[in-house]
């Protein structure tokens, strides 16, 4: 059962997504035969390499009151704490993310992504790294056991830089507008960082739809006859 999410290393509500589904997963009776698949979505593809704002120097400089911005601050890092993060809000670093999409692509290939995207995460809402800093992610890609220098000219030469377009041309196709957004056995779409209750209940419907229905051998009439 595929399990596909488009998420941004930007997003602190696509972090809170992912851990709720986490929660979720491991409880699903049937985790074992779902495949989780992060996918590239970039929220400010324009932003530069670095921005010397903090979150609410960004928010405002967007045209949003402070005092609406502090609130959804507030909003954010209670609802990380509910699943166990702790965001450092406004101190989060402002960063184009392309080059923490490819990377994640890369893990992928290595079958390592689950791990990188975790890692990529943390470091970007609990630790404020810089991550379009090659540096700093091939130095992350290493703690979750990705070959450093593979990594590196991975990165340098742009190898996954058109699977990252091809993500983002699929979910304008499929009308994501936001993240984070999950796709359920291309069935079904969730959008947001819904609850883990929720994702459950998801999960389990998909199953049941998607299990082979099972037969009970009984008595049976053909042209010959009926036999038990």
């Amino acid at each position: 059962m595929k399990i596909e999410i488009w998420s941004d290393i930007a997003c602190p509500w696509c972090y809170i997504g992912k851990r709720s589904f986490e929660t979720a997963l491991a409880r699903f009776a049937h985790r074992e035969q779902v495949s989780v698949i992060w996918r590239s979505y970039e929220l400010a593809p324009d932003m530069p390499a670095e921005l010397p704002m903090n979150s609410v120097e960004y928010l405002v400089s967007r045209g949003m009151p402070e005092a609406q911005v502090r609130a959804r601050i507030a909003q954010c890092v209670e609802a990380a704490a509910s699943v166990g993060i702790e965001l450092i809000s406004e101190d989060v670093k402002r960063f184009n993310t392309r080059k923490a999409h490819e990377l994640l692509h890369h893990a992928r290939a290595m079958g390592r992504q689950h791990d990188m995207a975790e890692r990529l995460f943390r470091a970007n809402f609990t630790e404020g790294q810089w991550l379009s800093r090659i540096d700093i992610l091939v130095a992350l890609a290493g703690e979750v056991g990705l070959d450093m220098d593979e990594a590196r000219t991975a990165l340098e030469e742009g190898r996954y830089t058109a699977d990252v377009v091809t993500d983002e041309r699929r979910a304008h196709a499929i009308g994501v507008n936001g993240v984070p957004f999950f796709v359920l056995g291309e069935k079904y779409a969730i959008s947001g960082g819904q609850s883990a209750e929720y994702f459950l209940r998801a999960l389990e419907t998909l199953w049941r739809e998607q299990a082979p229905s099972e037969q009970t051998e009984g008595i049976a009439c053909s042209a010959d006859g009926c036999t038990p």
